[in-house]
């Protein structure tokens, strides 16, 4: 490698609580030039927070260290920001040769990092460098999260692997090609829910192995969230480590009520839901409102959403649908939900899946309206608006809620 080559360091910008962490880069990128492997080094923040949000004796530190700050709206999280960046340095600057993209609630233990990375990713086939290994592997995404692979699919991007490899946005290295070809070009999940980000991950790992091979993406370490160089804090840190044990108790109760309830179900019935709907997907029929996790989300009028006309996925690239949630429809647009969008929802339902109207979000006439429509024209249907058990096996649900 030419010691004329370029290195961008980018740290995504949301907490700002480490002037340590800006300590550290610094001097982890004079070790480099010392080592002579690049010929320009320099480190970017692109801040999802305005600049009147940021400390002022902060800012006046980055502007003494040459360290330039980019202000973008928050849209699509740590992926969202790392795609802002690229573009704006397309049109600004030049793309780079090595990038190292970061989110700014890590912790730098020692140094060393960058060298590392470079070893590594001058490795044949080897594109991207991840600091730490995620929990699995490789995921079995299209049927663990076969909303993602049809929004990706649907946004115009074939995946073509069944699983693969996966890395966090918190600490990444990667080449120029990554940067131009996966990046900058990737569909960005958006909304406020910042487990909107897990989507843009996942698909990033199944753009770069489609294109570059199941060898591309590695790991400095083994470990999950660690390496001997940098920790990863989940979500800003602390407070997920506060919440742990209330986390892990929700879990086991969920896991518990489940198992209770699927006892119940054999006791009473001696049957079980004739489809585990592994794989299959969960639609969200709404308008103008933001995407959610979990679904692929339909809306008429959010054009961040992962489609704007649901007559364009009649054949969801052979997923099967496993629920249809109707909601966000309020009294004066209710009227663009029509007779034939509720029979077509209803039919693309898999036997013992559930269509669920949110009484929250949705008028009562829509709600009635719906009602009718299965009254007059469905047989297999039934309704309820109490909590959903599995006390009988219904071919499809209607669920008002």
């Amino acid at each position: 490698m030419s010691v004329t080559e370029k290195l961008s360091i980018v740290l995504c910008g949301w907490h700002f609580k480490y002037k340590e962490l800006y300590d550290a880069l610094i001097k982890e990128v004079v070790q480099i030039k010392e080592e002579q492997i690049y010929g320009d080094i320099r480190i970017y923040i692109l801040s999802h927070k305005r600049i009147d949000e940021i400390n002022f004796k902060l800012l006046n530190y980055f502007k003494e260290n040459n360290i330039l700050v980019i202000f973008k709206k928050n849209e699509g999280w740590d992926w969202g920001g790392f795609q802002q960046f690229l573009l704006w340095q397309d049109s600004a600057e030049k793309i780079s040769d090595h990038y190292l993209f970061l989110q700014d609630d890590i912790i730098i233990k020692s140094h060393g990092f960058i060298s590392e990375f470079r070893t590594i990713i001058s490795r044949k086939n080897v594109k991207v460098v991840g600091n730490s290994s995620p929990v699995q592997k490789r995921e079995e995404v299209f049927n663990s999260f076969p909303e993602d692979v049809l929004w990706a699919l649907n946004k115009g991007f074939d995946i073509i692997t069944k699983e693969w490899s996966v890395i966090r946005g918190s600490c990444f290295f990667c080449d120029k090609d990554i940067a131009e070809n996966i990046l900058m070009k990737m569909p960005i999940k958006k909304g406020d829910n910042i487990l909107l980000a897990n989507s843009s991950l996942r698909i990033f790992g199944a753009m770069v192995e489609n294109q570059y091979g199941n060898k591309s993406i590695q790991y400095l370490s083994k470990s999950h969230r660690k390496s001997k160089y940098i920790i990863e804090e989940y979500r800003g840190g602390k407070e997920r480590d506060i919440n742990k044990k209330k986390i892990n108790f929700i879990h086991a109760r969920t896991r518990i009520s489940s198992f209770l309830g699927w006892g119940n179900q054999l006791l009473k019935n001696r049957q079980v839901p004739r489809n585990e709907f592994q794989g299959c997907v969960r639609l969200r029929y709404s308008n103008g409102s933001i995407n959610k996790p979990g679904f692929f989300n339909i809306d008429l009028l959010n054009s961040d959403s992962d489609s704007n006309n649901i007559i364009e996925n009649t054949s969801f690239f052979g997923f099967k649908v496993q629920e249809v949630v109707l909601e966000d429809f309020s009294q004066k647009n209710s009227k663009l939900v029509t007779e034939s969008t509720i029979k077509y929802l209803y039919t693309i339902l898999e036997i013992g899946g559930q269509f669920i109207v949110n009484l929250e979000t949705v008028n009562e006439e829509l709600a009635l309206f719906v009602r009718n429509i299965a009254t007059n024209f469905f047989s297999d249907y039934a309704i309820s608006r109490g909590k959903y058990k599995f006390n009988r096996v219904p071919k499809r649900l209607i669920y008002i809620k």
